[in-house]
């Protein structure tokens, strides 16, 4: 059975809640049959393992029931951020070679200028209220059943960066054995680095569930049990108030979001109190030295920096006692090796700055673009995000700078 997890928790616990975005409350019964008929849409418009499946959707359990179903019909999942121009996400869409979009009427002048720019696509879903050029999804998923397809088989994500090292690119890796049964290689390994499994707990997404590790992190969540609280748009309040009453145990975050947090009245700050609260993962981007430092102070030793990227070539990890003692660092390896090349991809010693590398990852290519896959990886076959930076002599990484690879 593919994904047991999920499924599993959902015949025994079908009321237990899986998913919290404002007043909606969607239980693991709820998020099981939604997904189950998202699959059954999918299957009836003759989607195949292998196809390409593209979002642009409001920041609700829709988008984990979505997903839940693309990894069960073996497609590839790519998310279209509102933020993109039109420009840039006509490109995402063309070039994943979607078959599908699904789009929210939330981003209705986005969305409706897309069908005339990708006449490849062969399904426009609209979910909210109709958009010109679309087909409503939700009487197909009322009326679809809420079983399991016949022909289950694991999908992938295929998500698109690119950094500050150059255009857009899909980060693509071959789809597991048919036969694969086991949970997704692009959760499970979150859940064991992280110690994110079991129904205790409670994970706030203050980003975007079109962010890469934001999305992994809640499909990671709902495969093991617990619950994931998807803020719309995040508020600096807001979140707070959130961590104090729904008892979050595990939330993640970007800097900014932290210095928002930090410019809120001392008032405020000073009445915050979330004993629950045990592990703030942020990552995305470097985090200012007085910012961490005034973060821990506040919250306490709560605070978890990882660095990494869509491409999953690696991550590093670092406690904020860790951090503490080793300011400015990003961690040592939870997964793969790193390696820091030089200009002829020789290895340098510790302290020495160069191109930071990882060992040990299944390989990814960047969709359609050899060229910069090439770039990205090293005469022994490491790979990078494109950053440089030097480790110490124990372990710990330190970024330079994240302009991508010197020339």
């Amino acid at each position: 059975m593919l994904n047991a997890g999920l499924r599993t928790i959902a015949a025994q616990s079908p009321g237990q809640t899986a998913v919290v975005h404002g007043a909606t409350r969607m239980t693991y019964a709820e998020l099981e049959a939604d997904a189950n008929r998202f699959a059954q849409v999918f299957r009836e418009r003759g989607l195949a393992r292998g196809d390409h499946v593209a979002y642009l959707l409001t920041n609700g359990p829709e988008i984990l029931s979505l997903a839940w179903a693309a990894y069960r019909c073996g497609l590839y999942l790519t998310s279209l951020p509102p933020t993109l121009t039109q420009r840039d996400a006509a490109f995402i869409i063309a070039d994943c070679q979607a078959r599908v979009v699904i789009a929210h009427a939330a981003w209705r002048a986005l969305s409706e200028s897309l069908p005339a720019q990708c006449p490849a696509v062969s399904h426009w879903f609209s979910l909210g209220a109709v958009l010109e050029g679309y087909e409503a999804l939700q009487p197909l998923l009322e009326r679809s059943p809420d079983r399991p397809i016949e022909d289950e088989s694991p999908g992938a994500l295929m998500l698109y960066t690119s950094g500050i090292t150059g255009p857009l690119r899909g980060v693509w890796r071959p789809l597991a054995d048919a036969q694969y049964t086991g949970q997704p290689l692009f959760a499970q390994d979150i859940v064991e680095s992280f110690d994110l499994s079991g129904s205790s707990v409670r994970y706030l997404s203050a980003t975007p569930l079109y962010h890469a590790a934001a999305l992994r992190t809640s499909l990671a969540v709902t495969m093991s049990g617990g619950t994931v609280f998807a803020m719309d748009r995040f508020h600096a309040d807001a979140a707070l108030n959130l961590l104090e009453s729904e008892r979050i145990t595990h939330s993640q975050w970007v800097p900014t979001m932290f210095q928002r947090c930090l410019a809120l009245p001392e008032a405020r700050r000073a009445a915050h109190h979330a004993p629950h609260h045990r592990v703030a993962f942020h990552g995305a981007a470097p985090c200012p030295p007085a910012v961490k430092k005034a973060m821990i102070d506040w919250w306490g030793p709560v605070l978890f920096e990882y660095y990494g990227g869509t491409e999953g070539v690696g991550v590093t990890a670092i406690s904020a006692e860790e951090w503490l003692a080793k300011p400015g660092s990003v961690g040592r390896a939870r997964r793969g090796r790193i390696h820091i090349l030089g200009r002829d991809d020789g290895e340098l010693p510790v302290g020495k700055i160069g191109r930071i590398f990882f060992s040990g990852a299944v390989p990814f290519t960047y969709f359609n673009d050899a060229v910069k896959t090439k770039t990205h990886t090293s005469t022994q076959g490491f790979q990078t995000l494109g950053d440089i930076g030097h480790i110490d002599e124990d372990g710990y990484l330190y970024l330079a700078n994240r302009t991508g690879i010197p020339m």
